[in-house]
């Protein structure tokens, strides 16, 4: 395997490596997942004149809504390169909706994302710098972006103790552009003592498998991989009903959508969920994880739609 640095290689050199390395490898397929690395795949893919290209979309974008000009531009640019690459990978059924509406002219394929439970299963049991309190620990796992909504998680957490004080222990994990917003917000709540924002975790299973409670207060999104690994660990979660996440809570008792995205909608679940929690009950939890997200589902499903999309290429040319 070989890393192109993109922090350290300009763009016009990266597709200069990246097509050299395809041309070398004789690869068939490019697969991109990033803006920056759709436009870059896809262009060597073509120059190569041997290789497919396609990529995965895991939400819908970040910016839907901004009308500024290097947004407009963004978004033209990601049109364009769909052009030049004959697949698009959506994470959840709704996606697939939205960006068959997008990309008209591409076929779009229904991929999952897919985890390994053992291998989170032992992530989660390696030893944890974290230690939870005895109140139920209720966690937000993600980015700290403007999509992520942690505003209305903090919201829901300054209703929860008002209602119950004492009751709740709420963690923040993750990092990004709002951290210090976000610090500041949780002060204007009086949540200083309640919250802890705990940073970038490489290893946050071991975190998650000690909450009583996840909750993904997204606007919108794809399928978080933090829902399948609270699944595979049994921890309740508590989730905005978009995106994927219906389609991986359906038919799974000890979970709640919420329709109502606001602090009370959230609280009001959160209350249900941990109602009956105990932290001595963890260690009773069981994977809950359905094997159509398993990665062994996953990696199948990609191999067949390579497969399948080499063998029309194929026989056009």
């Amino acid at each position: 395997m070989k890393v192109l640095d993109e922090r350290t290689i300009p763009p016009w050199q990266l597709l200069r490596c990246l097509l050299r390395e395809i041309t070398s490898s004789r690869a068939h397929v490019v697969h991109t997942h990033r803006f920056k690395e759709n436009i870059i795949g896809s262009i060597a893919a073509r120059l190569s004149g041997t290789a497919i290209s396609v990529r995965t979309v895991h939400g819908r974008p970040e910016y839907a809504g901004n009308r500024s000009l290097r947004h407009a531009l963004s978004r033209w640019l990601d049109r364009i390169t769909a052009l030049l690459q004959v697949g698009i990978v959506g994470v959840s059924g709704e996606l697939c909706g939205y960006l068959r509406g997008e990309f008209s002219s591409r076929k779009v394929f229904y991929v999952p994302n897919g985890i390994d439970p053992e291998m989170v299963a032992r992530a989660a049991s390696a030893p944890c710098s974290y230690q939870p309190r005895a109140s139920l620990n209720v966690a937000f796992v993600g980015r700290l972006v403007a999509v992520k909504r942690v505003d209305l998680f903090l919201e829901t957490a300054a209703l929860l103790k008002a209602v119950q004080p004492g009751r709740y222990r709420f963690v923040v994990v993750g990092s990004g552009p709002l951290l210090q917003q976000m610090t500041e917000l949780a002060g204007r709540l009086d949540l200083t003592n309640d919250v802890d924002f705990l940073g970038f975790r490489s290893n946050s299973p071991s975190v998650l498998t000690q909450m009583d409670c996840l909750v993904l207060t997204s606007d919108h999104e794809g399928l978080p991989m933090v829902a399948l690994e609270a699944l595979a660990l049994g921890v309740p979660i508590v989730a905005h009903s978009v995106g994927g996440l219906p389609e991986a809570l359906e038919g799974i008792a000890g979970h709640q959508l919420v329709s109502e995205h606001t602090p009370e909608g959230y609280a009001t679940a959160i209350a249900a969920v941990t109602r009956l929690a105990r932290s001595d009950s963890r260690g009773e939890r069981h994977c809950q994880l359905p094997a159509r997200f398993a990665i062994s589902t996953t990696a199948q499903s990609y191999a067949d739609m390579y497969r399948g999309l080499l063998a029309g290429q194929f026989a056009q040319g």
